[in-house]
């Protein structure tokens, strides 16, 4: 039941790149998804859409900043180095890792870096922190327009329903995310369970549940995952950060920093 089976991802992107005179593949892959998922609607195909969330449609940089602020007004008292780190990383951003950016500028002392690993490990995966995320440049806009299209828009995140679902309902309606009957959130049942482990044990699920059409996710190994698992639908790798030491990212995934398109709102209506 597959949905125009003969048309690749690569040959939807380069009908996109054509009609719109986009040259950035990234940017038509956006485009032609959004066109795929209007081919499988009409077909009576549920299409969906999986979107991974952090560092996918969020942004974690001010949520890892401001737990970094609360450690240093709380141990940071006569820490010039500790002082500047953060100084640094008000003019830089953070990474991926919190304790290893400003290991980066200057700051070495185990024990200073190891009460900060865990002073931030019992606050980042937490619902009061989330209101700190900020959305990645024209996510929502975007996820409302494949809603809109009538796609179901599936939140697949390895963040945890006990600690964070509260919180994660609250950011993504916050920002204008849709969350409806035509949305699902998919929590792991626990912090401790693996990301990569969650995230495949939910192929079959998908599956039964229509057309994947799209991909969304910022971690290479994942991104890897559902794209050989749905080699039909259009996979996006954003380009935001990710884990160390991950694997190359499969050359057929396109790429985008951002799901900001020019006159998207025209094209939402």
């Amino acid at each position: 039941m597959d949905v125009g089976v003969s048309d690749s991802p690569h040959a939807r992107v380069g009908r996109a790149m054509k009609s719109s005179g986009d040259p950035l593949p990234g940017r038509a892959a956006l485009r032609a998804m959004l066109e795929y998922i209007d081919e499988a609607h009409a077909t009576a195909l549920r299409p969906i859409v999986i979107f991974d969330l952090d560092s996918t449609l969020f942004h974690t940089a001010q949520r890892n900043f401001q737990i970094l602020i609360e450690f240093v007004a709380h141990h940071g008292q006569g820490r010039e180095d500790l002082q500047r780190a953060t100084e640094l990383l008000a003019r830089d951003g953070t990474g991926w890792n919190i304790v290893d950016d400003v290991k980066a500028r200057g700051v070495t002392d185990p024990g200073v870096l190891g009460a900060m690993r865990m002073y931030w490990r019992d606050r980042f995966f937490t619902n009061e922190y989330l209101r700190h995320d900020q959305p990645v440049e024209g996510s929502p806009e975007f996820v409302r327009a494949c809603h809109d299209r009538g796609a179901l828009c599936y939140y697949l995140t390895g963040r945890d329903a006990p600690n964070m679902r509260a919180g994660t309902e609250e950011s993504l309606r916050r920002h204008g995310f849709p969350m409806d009957h035509r949305t699902h959130l998919h929590m792991k049942g626990s912090f401790e369970d693996d990301d990569f482990t969650f995230k495949q044990g939910t192929l079959l699920e998908l599956r039964k549940l229509g057309e994947v059409v799209g991909v969304f996710e910022n971690e290479p190994t994942n991104a890897n995952l559902l794209h050989r698992s749905f080699p039909d639908a259009i996979a996006v790798f954003l380009e935001t950060i990710h884990s160390p030491g991950a694997p190359t990212v499969d050359a057929s995934i396109y790429r985008v920093k951002d799901f900001l398109l020019q006159n998207l709102m025209e094209e939402i209506r």
